[in-house]
């Protein structure tokens, strides 16, 4: 029976050539968490951000509605569903302001209370996900990188982000100006090994392209004009100078961008 955090690769699959049964688990994700706390936490962000949102639509709808017949009842339902926009968002807002820029670098013991700071705010990153933000999440760019940085991402501007890109320790991200992170990239700040949790920056610099289904595990570091090719891994803790071109599972360097002559 192993312990909770332990690693384990699943039954029938292996790792690709040039990657290690351990890096292929950090890149898949696959991990023992303690599932009930996980839970637990979701369900209590999905009953409180839901339940005052729907608190206040029924408030401002039971409000106009009472006025009497005309133009109060007409405006009801519209008034309401804003009511119920306007009270989930700021609630997604505050909670993402109060617990998610408090998760710091570092490595930590699962039974730490740091670590539980973090699955509480992870929990929050799956929450928003599947409320009715995710609409912000995957077709609408602004927004997108607005609620990143509201979870503590420093994103510098020009940031192009494709669809269903994941983040998924947003306060872990640093982006430099003018850089593209491809549709179904996967950026992690974030891996579970030895029984510890280790967390620690991906820092993409500017004019940076990260291609599609791209992904970056912690650590990371694409230096500015790099380029990290569609379906590379990134494996922990690599370095990509500026100019370069890398690519594979795991990344290679394969070339350079080519500089315009002066």
């Amino acid at each position: 029976m192993r312990n909770p955090g332990e690693l384990e690769v699943e039954q029938g699959t292996r790792a690709p050539d040039g990657l290690s049964d351990q890096e292929f688990v950090q890149a898949r994700g696959v991990m023992r968490t303690p599932t009930v706390l996980v839970d637990g936490i979701r369900f209590a962000f999905d009953m409180l951000a839901h339940g005052a949102a729907f608190a206040a639509a029924g408030g401002a709808f039971l409000g106009l509605w009472g006025l009497g017949p005309g133009w109060p009842r007409v405006l009801a339902f519209p008034v309401a569903f804003l009511a119920l926009v306007v009270a989930f968002d700021s609630l997604v807002v505050l909670l993402g302001l109060l617990l998610v820029r408090r998760v710091e670098p570092g490595t930590y013991s699962l039974t730490s209370r740091r670590v539980l700071r973090w699955i509480i705010a992870d929990s929050f990153i799956h929450f928003v996900e599947r409320s009715c933000l995710r609409g912000y999440l995957k077709g609408f760019a602004p927004g997108r990188s607005l609620l990143y940085r509201v979870l503590g991402a420093r994103i510098a501007p020009g940031l192009v982000v494709g669809a269903d890109v994941r983040i998924l320790d947003p306060w872990c991200l640093e982006v430099g100006a003018a850089a593209l992170i491809g549709s179904f990239a996967v950026i992690s700040g974030h891996s579970v090994e030895g029984g510890q949790v280790h967390i620690a920056p991906v820092r993409i610099g500017e004019r940076a392209v990260v291609g599609m289904r791209a992904v970056l595990l912690p650590g990371v570091e694409v230096g500015d004009g790099a380029v990290v090719g569609a379906g590379a891994l990134v494996t922990k803790g690599t370095v990509i100078p500026a100019g370069e071109v890398w690519a594979g599972v795991p990344a290679r360097k394969i070339g350079e961008m080519h500089r315009p002559a002066h």
